[in-house]
């Protein structure tokens, strides 16, 4: 039987080799893992618009022998993630609740927990892969961002300050016909940033394999290098996002962003402040900010 925690890698990397309808189920449970947990193969063969045979057949070609199997491979995954504050030590119960309690034990090791992401982020990503980011970002005519589910916060964030500056970035939205539109328009002088961790949104994935078809060059914020973002990138930037909660953690991802853009603003100060000045400027007239 495969180790469960391999189950999304022996995934992503049978995509490229499956039938299309399999490849629908291979997408489904990437993006809804935690539902397909507990659906039949006959719920799950519904929710895709396949038979249930394609479902079954689907968990025996990525090396189980039938779909229960699978199903209690994902059972297990989601059972090490809810029960991830036991597994890195429970925080003594009540310490964020009580009022009167002020020894803040739990919050003390979110915040050791999230050091040791940032750190990570550092020794994982050495100057050179920042050089090479930012010389993608200055060189593109058009920016465009994309990121999935809760990777869609630090693609936001990246995306409003990209077009502060270059006035040239847009966020793909979470339509299927405004991806496939925005990513069909780039072209080799553009280029596309990704954003996402496990697991990773099945429009994130698309994206990055259309734009790396029409050579596009992109620059991909994720946790691994096994992870599918990876491949069609140009520069790749690691990030991890162990969290004792039931969600990843982006903070790590919002450090990269943050060093992103002060390596923009270091590059081309007077630029950025002449687009800052002019955005206050417009902010004002029209009234969009609070003067003091």
């Amino acid at each position: 039987m495969p180790d469960g925690e391999t189950l999304f890698g022996r995934i992503q990397a049978s995509l490229s080799n499956l039938s299309g309808a399999k490849k629908n189920v291979g997408y489904y449970i990437l993006e809804n893992w935690q539902e397909a947990a507990f659906l039949t193969a006959s719920r799950v063969a519904q929710k895709v618009g396949v038979s249930e045979s394609v479902v079954v057949r689907f968990a025996q070609d990525i090396g189980y022998s039938g779909f229960p199997v699978l199903q209690h491979a994902l059972q297990s995954i989601l059972q090490n993630r809810l029960t991830a504050i036991t597994t890195f030590g429970e925080p003594e119960s009540g310490l964020l609740t009580s009022k009167e309690n002020h020894d803040w034990g739990a919050t003390q090791q979110i915040f050791d927990l999230t050091l040791k992401n940032l750190q990570a982020a550092l020794l994982n990503n050495p100057a050179d892969s920042f050089d090479k980011a930012i010389q993608l970002i200055w060189s593109s005519t058009r920016i465009a961002v994309v990121g999935s589910r809760n990777a869609r916060g630090p693609a936001t964030v990246l995306a409003v300050h990209l077009n502060e500056i270059f006035t040239n970035t847009m966020l793909i939205g979470s339509g299927l016909d405004e991806l496939f539109d925005c990513v069909r328009s780039l072209g080799r002088e553009d280029l596309l940033i990704s954003v996402g961790l496990p697991t990773y949104g099945k429009h994130t994935i698309m994206a990055t394999e259309l734009a790396f078809e029409r050579g596009v060059n992109q620059i991909t914020i994720t946790d691994s290098l096994l992870s599918p973002l990876v491949k069609p990138a140009t520069v790749p930037l690691l990030v991890q996002g162990t969290s004792y909660s039931f969600a990843n953690s982006h903070i790590a991802s919002l450090f990269v962003i943050d060093i992103l853009l002060y390596l923009i603003t270091i590059r081309g100060k007077g630029r950025v402040l002449q687009s800052l000045e002019e955005i206050d400027s417009v902010n004002r007239r029209f009234g969009l900010v609070q003067s003091e």
